[in-house]
């Protein structure tokens, strides 16, 4: 496994045999291999939408399956998986339904063991790029674009979206797997990226998640439906104070 995604990586440069936050490499590998069919799908989606086919499904599907793949979000194996049918699933019906080439595609394997075997091999996108400065720019990108997601992914839950913010994740996404290009290119991605995220925290539930997260531990987020009052418990000195926000 490889994994350097988080500040606490081993060494300052990477996770090899397991992840310092308890991750196993059989997980690291369902990860990478969802990551890199995440920017299968996005290729999809990117054909879909020049065809004028728009799908808030496959908007929600592409945040929350690129949320996990964030440091400590989920390393439950059958989860992992799901995810990575699923979004096998929506690249088929779009297929159909926008009638887009699909023959870049490679399809995940018929069980775990295989699908942990096809992580290891393609690794996270970008992870094959031999120059090292257009690997940093491609990973800067894909964890710009991990950040974004999880804002856009808390916003629509809580009833906000941005359509122009899903059309980037794609956008970049797909760029991962897509022709070579010249490091400027990649650096205007990034900068574009930065962009994008700003507009995705503009969103109030977005905001207010990230005022939260950077400020406070958060012990408890629950909500039942979009536009329903969330009820968080933020550790102050002496216990958890309740507060409630109203979208």
């Amino acid at each position: 496994m490889f994994c350097n995604q988080c500040e606490q990586t081993s060494k300052g440069t990477g996770c090899l045999t397991v992840g310092v936050c308890g991750k196993k490499p059989e997980v690291a590998a369902l990860l990478d291999l969802l990551t890199y069919s995440i920017s299968q799908l996005s290729e999809a989606a990117r054909q879909a939408r020049s065809k004028g086919v728009v799908d808030s499904g496959l908007n929600h599907l592409t945040t929350s399956a690129l949320f996990v793949t964030l440091t400590n979000v989920n390393f439950d194996p059958d989860a992992i998986e799901k995810y990575i049918r699923d979004v096998t699933a929506k690249i088929d019906e779009l297929a159909v339904k926008a009638e887009i080439d699909t023959s870049f595609v490679i399809k995940p394997a018929s069980d775990v063991t295989g699908l942990v075997k096809q992580g290891e091999e393609l690794g996270y996108p970008g992870s094959q790029e031999k120059n090292p400065d257009i690997r940093s720019l491609k990973e800067l990108l894909l964890y710009g674009l991990k950040g974004v997601a999880a804002y856009a992914h808390h916003a629509a839950i809580l009833g906000q979206e941005d359509e122009q913010v899903y059309t980037f994740i794609h956008e970049g996404m797909a760029s991962l797997i897509g022709p070579d290009k010249p490091m400027e290119e990649w650096l205007g991605l990034v900068l574009k990226c930065g962009e994008i995220n700003l507009r995705a925290m503009a969103t109030k539930p977005a905001s207010v998640y990230l005022y939260l997260a950077m400020t406070s531990r958060i012990s408890r987020i629950c909500w039942n439906k979009p536009r329903a009052r969330v009820s968080i418990s933020i550790p102050t000195e002496r216990c958890c104070r309740p507060m409630v926000i109203l979208n």
